[in-house]
């Protein structure tokens, strides 16, 4: 209780500087602007005649992963309505992009127990669902001290984060006393909240909901529309996906090597941060030889002439992948710890990832032990794994489809935990 009391107000002491950092922001990205009020629990919530079940997702990744289950709760109830929360403008917009008015959605308050409060006032959510590992001391200590039934879903915990918790082991168990259920991705990941002191009966392996990938028609379509676009349909396309500051580099080094190697080769460059976009298309733009499209140019801009597509745009990183032959995943050759390889496993693509893949590591490990995945150490095995031995690669992707197969029906599984709690509280509480 007492280390409680203490994060409290060392995050109540912050927050006129957390606001300021969120204005400062502002100035160079608008949408940290907008709708600022909602962090402090100041927004309009409509009456509801059923409690909401509210659903937490921090950015575009982890809302991504929420959608199936979403879906599926939206078919398996469509009486009760959804609250959908994010805390960065990106899973903002995505939400209201897949999911327009069918759910409510806000941004998250800031973990501070009044602000905690009046939103659980406000919207009275019948259970919360958190996904991933979203761990935050009052949202909570507050759900169970008003009987709201909490999960954490989709939670993993990689060995660094575990040895950051255990720091302040005492604390973390309080916490993790205050869930329903844990949902955990893995056994490895089960076994670090056991670790942290998370009750057995509290803990279920479930899997990894983003198994439950499926890739809409759409999508190859609009993946095979672009390639047509750039006249790249007789070309290797190679897209490195999710980079970092560091990676540009040295993907744009290889690809100058690689290009001398086999002129058919082409590459889709898609930075993690959108407030980067710029900087990347600056630095492409020190290779004069290379001509640069840029997504937000729009269609207008695309030529025969394309040797570089920046994927600067949201929403759309599933087409960049249909439209590739190959995909490097970004994040993993510096030290961030990799991005979900999974949505170009299910699109049936050649793999690469570098050394730094803990945020992923127990589906990187599966993938690489089932040859559905190639890792490189550096820049200098990922130019020759490029264009070697085609039909090997070939195998490699399709025993990556072969494992989104077998590992599909997560959802599932997670709605018929969820049933009793939801069956028993469709009912205006608080």
């Amino acid at each position: 209780m007492l280390m409680r009391y203490i994060y409290t107000m060392l995050f109540t002491l912050l927050l006129p500087f957390i606001l300021l950092r969120l204005m400062w922001k502002g100035l160079k990205f608008p949408a940290y602007k907008k709708r600022w009020q909602e962090r402090l629990s100041i927004f309009s919530f409509p009456q509801l005649a059923t409690a909401p079940i509210w659903i937490h997702t921090v950015s575009v990744g982890e809302f991504i992963a929420a959608i199936p289950l979403i879906k599926q709760l939206q078919k398996r109830y469509p009486e009760v309505p959804l609250l959908v929360t994010t805390m960065t403008p990106t899973g903002s917009d995505r939400v209201r992009a897949v999911l327009g008015e069918s759910v409510q959605h806000v941004y998250l308050p800031y973990d501070i127990p009044f602000l905690v409060k009046r939103f659980l006032i406000k919207v009275k959510p019948q259970i919360a669902l958190i996904f991933e590992t979203e761990i935050w001391p009052n949202w909570y200590y507050y759900s169970a001290q008003k009987a709201i039934p909490l999960f954490l879903v989709n939670a993993r915990m990689s060995a660094q984060s575990a040895k950051g918790y255990q720091r302040v082991s005492a604390f973390t168990k309080e916490i993790l006393s205050c869930t329903t259920k844990v949902f955990a991705q893995s056994k490895a990941d089960a076994e670090q909240f056991k670790q942290l002191g998370l009750q057995a009966d509290k803990l279920h392996i479930t899997g990894n909901i983003k198994f439950d990938l499926t890739i809409p028609d759409e999508v190859l379509e609009k993946g095979q529309l672009l390639r047509k676009q750039l006249h790249w349909e007789t070309s290797i396309v190679w897209i490195a996906a999710s980079t970092h500051a560091g990676e540009e580099t040295m993907i744009l080094q290889v690809f100058e090597q690689l290009r001398q190697e086999h002129g058919l080769l082409r590459l889709i460059l898609v930075p993690r941060h959108p407030e980067r976009f710029n900087k990347v298309a600056e630095m492409i733009r020190q290779y004069p030889d290379y001509h640069l499209i840029r997504r937000s140019e729009g269609e207008k801009q695309i030529s025969a002439t394309a040797d570089i597509f920046l994927g600067d745009s949201m929403g759309e990183l599933l087409i960049f992948y249909a439209c590739a032959d190959k995909v490097f995943m970004g994040g993993s050759l510096v030290n961030i710890g990799g991005h979900n390889i999974l949505e170009p496993a299910a699109l049936g693509k050649t793999i690469f990832f570098g050394p730094y893949m803990r945020n992923f590591q127990t589906i990187a490990t599966l993938f690489l032990q089932r040859n559905a995945a190639l890792q490189v150490n550096d820049v200098q095995q990922l130019q020759v794994c490029l264009l070697s031995n085609t039909s090997k690669q070939q195998q490699i992707a399709q025993e990556g489809r072969k494992i989104m197969q077998e590992n599909k029906g997560v959802v599932e599984q997670i709605v018929t935990l969820l049933t009793p709690y939801i069956n028993a509280r469709i009912v205006d509480i608080l």
